[in-house]
This record gives C-alpha cells, sequence and structure tokens, in this order.
C-alpha cells in the first residue's frame, strides 16, 4: 500500500502561539478529523530542551501520524502528516492558516512506499 507524507516549514509571526500548548493540543485534536482520519490517542505534548525552545506534539492516527514542531527562538513551525490514505493539502494548508499567521518555507506532499 502506498503511503503519503506531506511536510510543511513555516516561519510564524506570531511567536507567542508556538508556546501556546493549548493551541496545539486544539489543532492535534481537530486537524485528523479535519482530513477524514480517526485519532487513535489523545494529543501527546512535551516542552523543547532549554537550548531549543518550543513544542513538540504528536497524534497518532489510524493510518500514521501527525506531528507539530514549534520553535519559538526562530519562530518556526514544522507540520509533518504521514498516511497511508489521501492527504488533502488544501484542506491542510486552510486550516493551518486560520491557526497561525504564516510565511511557508517549504511545502511538499510525496508519495511513500
Amino acid at each position: 500500500m502506498n503511503a503519503q507524507h506531506f511536510i510543511l516549514d513555516v516561519e510564524c509571526s506570531e511567536r507567542e502561539k508556538l508556546a501556546d500548548a493549548a493551541l496545539m493540543e486544539k489543532v492535534l485534536l481537530e486537524l485528523p478529523e479535519l482530513v477524514e482520519m480517526r485519532r487513535l490517542t489523545e494529543p501527546i505534548i512535551v516542552e523543547g530542551a532549554e537550548h531549543n525552545p518550543g513544542l513538540t506534539g504528536v497524534a497518532i492516527i489510524e493510518t500514521s501520524n501527525i506531528i507539530l514542531h514549534t520553535f519559538t527562538e526562530t519562530g518556526k513551525f514544522s507540520l509533518d502528516i504521514f498516511s497511508v490514505k489521501p492527504i488533502d493539502e488544501e484542506k491542510v494548508l486552510g486550516y493551518m492558516r486560520e491557526k497561525f499567521n504564516f510565511r511557508i518555507l517549504r511545502k511538499d506532499l510525496f508519495e511513500r512506499l
């Protein structure tokens, strides 16, 4: 079965949102449903190391995982969605733009084995 991997790296102008664990949890709860994927667990969110502050959040979904890393010092975040189900990249981008004001640094959707 082929899978897809969606990668989004951005620079966010609202750095305070990158340290907001409640916002990250909301994103990791809502994003799977938006793209019609079923979450298998509650999101896991941890704080970054002192030398690399930010948050990392993981949502385990029936078809694989969604991971969001934020970097408060640089104002950047990275979103990875890996799934054996097709990923609607436009829905993901629209949703993330509702939550964060950002400039895309890298966006890629590619096939995996």
